[in-house]
């Protein structure tokens, strides 16, 4: 397991503000993740619907369900950071 620097300095590696360092862990890991899916399923198929002016639905959605985007447990706030964070329900 990745420490959370190992992390940080592979997603910014020129971060000369220090931005990234306010992330948590728990943060970082889902950025990382994030990457990797964002890598694996839209950078293959991006230049196409760009060309097409379309919007990859498919590969978005595989992204944000693979990432846990959207109710993931690692972003602050106890809920994971989902819509009842966007509604400030939590």
């Amino acid at each position: 397991m990745a420490t959370k620097e190992e992390i940080l300095r592979e997603l910014y590696p020129e971060d000369l503000f220090h931005y990234a360092d306010g992330l948590t862990l728990g943060e970082a890991e889902v950025l990382q993740e994030t990457r990797r899916l964002i890598e694996k399923h839209l950078r293959p198929v991006i230049n196409e619907y760009w060309e097409a002016p379309d919007f990859p639905f498919e590969e978005f959605y595989a992204v944000a369900k693979g990432a846990q985007i959207m109710n993931n447990p690692k972003w602050p706030g106890g809920c994971g950071g989902g819509m009842c964070c966007w509604r400030r329900r939590c």
